[in-house]
């Protein structure tokens, strides 16, 4: 049935109104009623239908030889928002209302009865109102997609495809053009956040049930592509980035690589890390407490946050490929916890083919500073260097550099502060040297200890006190099979503590040197072992 309506004053103020700039005019519902047995002649000055029975959201618009055209359904048997029901009552005024609840147009009809389904008959009723105004763009209409039609089911919004996610409306649409409204709607859209947007000679705006998917075909904003779905806060993207379509998207080979594309995957998933970039050239990858993000790609401009995300960039993602990795520490203080589980492939220089590189010229600019954790831990074949940095722990049992289980440390110009246990310790088949000369300016309750068949080396290397530093229970320990190395070992200032502690076949080597060779104050002692 299609209805010419009689617009009201209220209706006309309202029109008025939007078309002078004020207010916008939203439709957003139609309603019918009986007029209470009594049909009767529409009149201007109405703000209600006499007796109003059934309210429903419109279920489309259209703009038609320059009038608005909506249609509404009175379904078989549905309670509206009020709790009353769509049946049993004679249809005689229809009336169309704006998101205010104002009466913008009534008109009256032929007085049709509207049987109850029990009664053996069901009728679903689709009207059609015409609103004929000077300027039918300016207004805007509310829709309901899953309005029930015949047989009982719903309009659903169909897989569309939209212009754009957008706040403000496109000031000269095309027929047809769809929109997301976004989350800060402006103009004729204000209060219709995440709608759907179409331009029909007017804006419908239409609800979007949850899980309802769109594919967002703004090209202009690099967006082309990308499926969106609907969520309760709003629209989010479907599956991952602008640049993919289709259900699933393989990552490439450089994403998979990356590691940082948590929205692809991969198939099949035991291949997540089998395709690695194998390096060309030595490469250095860039760390800041401060300005870093692991997020970040580990470059000189977007470093890094912890040393953890830059050791799994070359241990777990990248093929050294007998190329130099560096880690470049950027001045700071480090309080993050590090562990090496595993080498990295392509390694072909033992320790030296990755480095962490702190500030050579003055390590104490950078400072790795942690807190029941030890500084740099390293085992399962994990090999490494260390260079120009401060390392100090704090907490029970807490070391600076550690080795267990065939990992193996390289150090050098490193400055050895306040470590609760160890400065070195290697245990279990694990191996720390120095590389090169150092500094102590920290005590510990042992510089350097080899436990459990651990070995450590500071052959040929000075070692100098910038303090006078304390180690409690010795300056050098070897128990249990473990085994130190200080031939040539040469050092400038002086600590306080026992010299050594030799226990249960540990070895310590000084190339023959005299049992003062190495710094303290008080005698070493050996019980179990060997002093050569």
């Amino acid at each position: 049935m299609t209805t010419g309506l009689l617009i009201t004053a209220s209706g006309q103020a309202a029109i008025i109104a939007d078309l002078g700039g004020g207010t916008n005019l939203v439709l957003t519902h139609v309603a019918w009623g009986d007029a209470a047995g009594v049909p009767y002649n529409p009149n201007e000055a109405q703000v209600a239908l006499v007796n109003e029975k059934y309210r429903a959201t419109i279920a489309s618009v259209a703009v038609v030889d320059g009038a608005i055209v909506v249609d509404a359904v009175i379904p078989a048997d549905t309670n509206d928002g009020s709790a009353r029901p769509s049946h049993s009552f004679n249809v005689a005024e229809v009336g169309l209302f704006n998101n205010a609840g104002t009466l913008i147009g009534v008109a009256r009809l032929g007085n049709g009865y509207k049987p109850p389904p029990s009664s053996g008959q069901a009728s679903i009723a689709t009207y059609r109102l015409k609103l004929a105004v000077a300027n039918p763009s300016a207004i805007s209409v509310v829709v309901d997609p899953q309005a029930q039609i015949a047989l009982g089911r719903h309009i659903r919004a169909p897989w569309l495809t939209i212009d754009g996610v957008v706040n403000a409306p496109p000031g000269a649409p095309n027929q047809g053009d769809t929109y997301i409204v976004g989350a800060a709607p402006t103009g004729a859209w204000v209060g219709f956040a995440h709608r759907i947007a179409q331009w029909v000679g007017v804006w419908s705006l239409s609800t979007a049930p949850i899980g309802h998917m769109v594919c967002n075909n703004a090209a202009d904003v690099g967006d082309s592509g990308r499926f969106l779905r609907r969520t309760a806060a709003g629209w989010a993207p479907a599956i991952a980035s602008a640049t993919e379509i289709g259900l699933v998207r393989l990552a490439t080979l450089a994403e998979t690589a990356a590691g940082a594309e948590a929205s692809k995957v991969v198939s099949p998933a035991v291949l997540k890390f089998a395709a690695r970039i194998r390096l060309q050239a030595d490469t250095t990858l860039y760390v800041s407490p401060t300005l870093g993000n692991d997020a970040n790609p580990g470059t000189i401009g977007q470093p890094y946050q912890t040393r953890q995300r830059a050791w799994n960039r070359f241990a777990n993602e990248l093929d050294l490929n007998g190329y130099a990795g560096t880690i470049k520490l950027l001045n700071g203080t480090y309080t993050d916890a590090f562990a090496a589980t595993s080498a990295p492939i392509g390694t072909a220089r033992g320790t030296g083919a990755v480095t962490f590189e702190g500030d050579p010229a003055t390590p104490t600019n950078v400072v790795v500073a942690l807190t029941n954790a030890n500084c740099f831990y390293a085992q399962g074949g994990a090999q490494f260097s260390v260079k120009g940095c401060r390392l100090q722990t704090a907490g029970a049992n807490t070391s600076g550099l550690v080795t267990s289980v065939g990992g193996i440390i390289a150090f050098e110009n490193v400055d050895f502060f306040s470590c609760v246990l160890a400065h070195v310790l290697a245990a279990s088949g694990g191996f720390i040297q120095a590389s090169g000369n150092y500094t102590i300016s920290g005590g510990a309750a042992i510089h350097i200890s080899s436990v459990k068949g651990g070995g450590t080396t500071l052959d040929g290397k000075t070692v100098t006190f910038l303090t006078t530093p304390n180690f409690s229970s010795a300056f050098a320990v070897a128990s249990e099979g473990g085994a130190m190395s200080a031939v040539g070992y040469l050092q400038t200032g002086s600590a306080t503590g026992k010299r050594y502690e030799i226990t249960s076949g540990g070895i310590i080597s000084v190339g023959g040197a005299n049992p003062t060779a190495l710094p303290g104050n008080a005698a070493g002692t050996n019980v179990g072992g060997s002093y050569v």
